[in-house]
């Protein structure tokens, strides 16, 4: 397989590959993303969770029944 050290110093490929380097996000950047997202996942989990919770506790109010192991 090649790398950019085999290619040709002034190839097409090697100065497009150059530019997609430079435009990368850095490091930080991408720690910052990461974060964000995650915070987002942990968030529609909780979300999940409340929404659960609810429909567990739907049937026993139309059935007239209390809801046993609702949080």
């Amino acid at each position: 397989m090649k790398t950019i050290k085999d290619m040709p110093e002034h190839s097409c490929c090697r100065e497009k590959l150059r530019e997609k380097v430079a435009c990368a996000l850095t490091d930080e950047e991408l720690v910052a993303d990461i974060e964000a997202e995650r915070a987002l996942v942990e968030a529609n989990r909780k979300l999940a969770e409340i929404f659960e919770k609810k429909i567990q506790v739907k049937p026993a109010e139309i059935w007239g029944e209390e809801a046993t192991n609702v949080g």
